[in-house]
């Protein structure tokens, strides 16, 4: 049976959409790929950060001070969930004052260098500073960034300090 000039071009359009969606869809995967390597690359710039950190405060802290970090950055999240950045950071601010080092200190420091490096969300802001005269948008980024990291922060104290954690 013979086909008429409309059926015609009606085949082709849906052929059109056809390879427009393929091509869409091909895109989409290109992208969400490329993303992943990226997202790869911030972990692996998350993790080495972390690492660094952890080590620097091992070398610094006596056997049970290691202990005392690591309970101190396993709360640290979940106090960063229930009160918010602002809070959290205020709280390890005000633990770590006085002279010497403590594990306080060493945590604060630590999540502070990372939120104000290049590329993170206070870069070459102070911490409190950043986050009292930030935008919304600019505070819930570190805050799931601070829970991001410290969970590298984490997992690197239980590997590698000495304390009963």
């Amino acid at each position: 049976m013979p086909q008429n000039h409309s059926q015609l071009k009606a085949k082709t359009v849906v052929k059109k959409k056809e390879k427009t969606v393929v091509k869409k869809k091909e895109a989409n995967r290109v992208a969400e790929t490329q993303e992943e390597e990226t997202m790869q690359t911030m972990q692996q710039q998350r993790a080495k950060f972390a690492l660094e950190g952890v080590k620097r405060a091992a070398e610094r802290l006596n056997r049970d001070a290691q202990g005392e970090y690591c309970s101190h950055v396993a709360g640290l999240p979940f106090m960063i969930h229930a009160n918010g950045l602002g809070q959290a950071a205020a709280f390890y601010s005000s633990k770590a004052i006085g002279s010497g080092t403590n594990d306080y200190r060493l945590i604060y420091e630590l999540l502070s260098d990372w939120l104000k490096a290049p590329g993170q969300p206070f870069e070459g802001r102070d911490l409190l500073e950043g986050i009292t005269q930030c935008d919304m948008s600019s505070y819930l980024a570190a805050q799931a960034e601070a829970m991001v990291f410290m969970n590298w922060v984490r997992k690197f104290a239980i590997a590698f300090m000495q304390g009963d954690n």
